[in-house]
């Protein structure tokens, strides 16, 4: 579980295949020990990035997105920002 007021930016696992810069932050999150959970799996669909680490998800990041509209007083992650990643 994750405070959503902490989530920085949810992204698509799918990045990792074609954005180098996502794979730069992972790999970073990994060095620095702030990978959270069993890592990124063949399972992992979403990435949920906080100001103090990375947590891979097996739930899509559209549907987080839509949990956390849900969360009150929650401001929300558009549906765009939740599939791409950062705007």
């Amino acid at each position: 579980m994750v405070l959503a007021s902490e989530i920085v930016t949810i992204l698509d696992a799918r990045l990792l295949e074609t954005s180098e810069d996502v794979r730069r932050l992972v790999d970073r999150a990994v060095r620095e020990g702030r990978l959270r959970g069993n890592g990124i799996t063949a399972g992992c669909k979403a990435i949920v990035i906080t100001s103090s680490a990375v947590y891979p998800s097996t739930v899509s990041s559209v549907t987080l997105a839509k949990r956390i509209s849900l969360v009150p007083g929650s401001t929300g992650i558009s549906g765009a920002e939740a599939a791409g990643g950062l705007t």
